[in-house]
């Protein structure tokens, strides 16, 4: 049944007409049964017994592997070395699980290559005069693009083969002037080009374009600048499209998506507008917003199906359900043996719910507080990067939940340490552990030093996934890790790139 909020209470649509269930049931005119009816209903009753058995039994679809070959310590499957005259920097996933790589050597010129993940053999070679400094490339979809911002425009190319898709020109790309255009994927490949005008601070120009159909334009939208997320604003992560509408995940939290727009016209739904964040599941989307709890709505119809009006609630989407993420707190108080007093701390409160009705099926009090979940196969991932800061580092917390029954399966804390990605796939979570700030200094004379930074010193850390016990590390040594095409890619500071099976 579905609600309506009216000034922060939920009260019935008027349109909907309630049953009074206290009341004593009326009685039907009475008719014997016969035998036909009784064989029809006891034939009818089977069948519903069957479907009903069914839909309860049946498993739920499993969750993509993000990792392979990572259940034991990763070994290395090749490596494009750093030299003085080439610079490589790793772009995504190209030609199924390959490795997409862009170079600039000293001439000038940059190249766009795509590399098998297992051997390394390169697969298709694209070169560009224009150094990469000109360049802004990426590899979402079924496309590789490359944006040439001193000519103005975007080579698309077929991920597969680098072969050209198309040539589109651009809006006026002019910096000093203020304006600025950037290029955004979603991740079935339709291409987004957006742009700002000079002195245009408020929004962003969007336009959609058919790239197989020759860069043939769907629609054009506007869309504050402030919902704009990590698509929209950089370009650096596709949109997801889902449902018939554009998922544009917040580049301010990781607890989901900031904004959705039809694909069909670009409009934002009004759900959307009344939404700080969003997930979704099935056929329903659940909006949060920090002040007031969130609202599940029905993807098509925008209807509201249930609402709790929680304070400062996220949410994450899989298996089926929602996990709503409640912050709280363990009030101080005294340690009954030491006598010491113990201080106040933030803490979470984690439900399940199902998506439609928005019933309850557990809740779990954790010690600690959380802000960052994902869900890796039959387990809730539930993080919190406490404190941190680049200097001195802080302290991270992980558990692992069994999303089902709500039972914490471990908690492990790491000192001094922020957490990055996490990816799971064959009973391993691989998650990236990054330390303090390396700080570098020198003397230049009695009354002055020089200091800078150089990075971080980082670990990746395969976790097993039923214990919490350490299946393998990586130690990166000031070096950055990500994972793409479902594979483990390394960067250290000298630039070496490392690829591991």
């Amino acid at each position: 049944m579905g609600s309506t909020a009216k000034g922060g209470r939920w009260s019935s649509p008027s349109d909907v007409d309630l049953v009074n269930l206290d009341l004593e049931p009326s009685r039907a005119p009475h008719r014997r049964w016969g035998r036909r009816e009784s064989r029809v209903t006891a034939v009818v009753a089977g069948a519903l017994t069957v479907v009903i058995v069914g839909a309860l039994l049946r498993p739920e679809a499993p969750l993509p592997v993000e990792v392979v070959g990572l259940t034991e310590r990763p070994q290395v499957a090749w490596v494009v070395d750093a030299d003085s005259g080439q610079d490589v920097w790793r772009l995504g996933d190209c030609a199924g699980d390959g490795i997409a790589l862009m170079s600039t050597a000293d001439r000038g010129s940059s190249t766009v290559s795509c590399r098998g993940s297992v051997d390394g053999v390169e697969l298709w070679r694209r070169s560009y005069p224009t150094q990469q400094s000109g360049l802004l490339t990426s590899a979402h979809g079924p496309f590789v693009v490359v944006l040439d911002q001193q000519r103005g425009e975007a080579s698309v190319l077929a991920r597969d083969d680098g072969r050209d898709v198309a040539t589109l020109r651009l809006p006026a790309i002019n910096l000093d002037a203020g304006e600025l255009s950037a290029v955004a994927f979603t991740d079935r490949g339709t291409l987004l080009i957006n742009s700002s005008t000079p002195g245009d601070w408020e929004g962003i120009t969007v336009n959609a374009l058919d790239v197989t159909g020759g860069g043939r334009g769907l629609w054009t939208a506007r869309v504050d600048r402030g919902r704009a997320g990590r698509g929209l604003s950089f370009g650096g992560e596709p949109l997801v499209e889902y449902g018939g509408f554009l998922w544009d995940r917040s580049d301010v939290s990781d607890a989901g998506f900031g904004l959705a727009l039809n694909s069909v016209d670009g409009s934002v739904p009004d759900w959307s507008r009344r939404s700080e964040l969003m997930t979704f599941s099935g056929d329903v989307v659940l909006g949060t917003v920090a002040a007031g709890g969130a609202v599940a709505y029905d993807l098509a119809s925008g209807e509201a199906l249930w609402g709790k009006q929680r304070r400062g609630l996220t949410a994450t989407a899989g298996l089926g359900a929602f996990f709503l993420i409640q912050p709280t707190a363990v009030p101080a108080s005294l340690d009954p043996v030491t006598g010491a007093r113990t201080q106040q701390h933030d803490a979470a409160k984690v439900t399940r719910v199902d998506p439609r009705s928005g019933r309850e099926r557990w809740t779990t009090r954790l010690d600690h507080a959380a802000r960052v979940t994902a869900v890796v196969d039959d387990a809730l991932l539930v993080a919190e990067n406490n404190s941190f800061n680049p200097w001195n580092g802080g302290e991270a917390v992980l558990s692992a939940l069994d999303a089902r029954t709500g039972e914490v399966r471990w908690t492990r804390r790491f000192p001094q340490s922020h957490l990055g990605f996490m990816k799971g796939g064959d009973g391993v979570v691989v998650v990236e552990l990054a330390g303090p700030t390396v700080l570098e200094k020198r003397d230049l004379d009695e009354s002055s030093t020089l200091i800078w930074l150089t990075g971080h010193e980082s670990t990746v850390v395969g976790f097993d996934l039923a214990s919490g016990e350490d299946r393998w590390r990586l130690d990166l040594e000031r070096g950055s890790a990500q994972v793409i095409g479902r594979h483990l890619v390394t960067q250290d500071e000298s630039g070496t790139i490392t690829v591991y099976r």
